[in-house]
């Protein structure tokens, strides 16, 4: 106890090999420059490169007043699984403003990147994690078509399939009865309406209001 002890440690650092575009060292004929902290810095300099000890960052994306929006385009079918509004609804509005105007802000930010960005939004937002991935999904096909989607790398094409395989099963059949029993509610509303209006042209009495084709 009580014990001090003055030490110094000196480090050798090796740069041989690692210049260029894909390294962090740089050399010129006035010497060596690294500017690009805190990834390559990594290739030449001993750092603690821990994901735990990464500097936080946000950016603030305001969409302005009156911009018109329908929320989240979804079918009717699937309102049980994606309502028009909820947790998603301020997602949902950004991607609408990022997707059409998102080529004229400086940075200019693109569809891959608006999609990208409605998903992280979504869980700033407390979508579940499985909801928001098939919502990102879904935006992808919607926004690009097969094709766009294989710009965006072959991982994220991959990725985009596996979700849509993993959600459909579980989807549509869901979507299938919602479907078939609004079309079979619609039948019921016409034939209730016709057969009200023949009651009501008979005894002379008008068609109640509700039950009248809007």
């Amino acid at each position: 106890d009580g014990f001090t002890a003055t030490f110094e440690i000196s480090t050798t650092i090796s740069a041989g090999g690692i210049y260029g575009d894909d390294a962090g060292l740089f050399a010129t004929d006035e010497g060596l420059w690294s500017v690009n902290e805190p990834d390559g810095v990594s290739t030449w300099m001993p750092v603690n490169d821990h994901p735990t000890d990464k500097a936080s960052w946000t950016f603030r994306i305001t969409v302005p007043a009156g911009f018109p929006t329908d929320f989240a385009s979804v079918p009717r079918p699937f309102w049980w699984f994606v309502p028009r509004a909820g947790r998603h609804t301020k997602a949902a509005v950004l991607h609408d403003f990022l997707c059409r105007r998102g080529d004229h802000l400086d940075p200019a930010i693109h569809r891959s990147d608006a999609d990208g960005i409605f998903r992280r939004t979504m869980r700033e937002g407390g979508v579940d994690l499985l909801r928001r991935w098939i919502m990102w999904a879904a935006v992808r096909w919607t926004q690009f078509g097969l094709f766009r989607i294989s710009q965006g790398g072959v991982g994220e094409l991959f990725g985009v399939l596996a979700i849509t395989a993993l959600a459909l099963p579980v989807l549509l059949p869901g979507a299938t009865v919602v479907a078939v029993s609004l079309v079979a509610f619609w039948v019921l509303r016409l034939a209730v309406y016709v057969i009200a209006r023949l009651v009501g042209r008979r005894s002379g009495e008008p068609v109640p209001r509700f039950l009248a084709a809007r």
